[in-house]
């Protein structure tokens, strides 16, 4: 059982690495500052009008850390 029970939290360290998302200086792909509508499209399970708290239309690194906790 406690053999089982490690190789479970083994595989779930490993697959939260995997989906972590890509840091607010990756995703901001062209370096402006913010991350627009469309380079927030490429990180998985960031829905960009709940995280645009402000609703400038982009994401600051404080919005973008926010909704990926990161």
């Amino acid at each position: 059982m406690f053999k089982k029970t490690m190789i479970a939290a083994a595989l779930a360290v490993a697959s939260s690495a995997v989906l972590a998302a890509p840091t607010f200086q990756e995703a901001d792909v062209n370096g402006d500052g913010k991350v627009s509508m469309e380079e927030a499209s490429t990180v998985e399970g960031l829905d960009f009008k709940t995280a645009d708290a402000n609703g400038d239309g982009g994401l600051d690194a404080d919005e973008y850390k926010a909704a990926t906790g990161g």
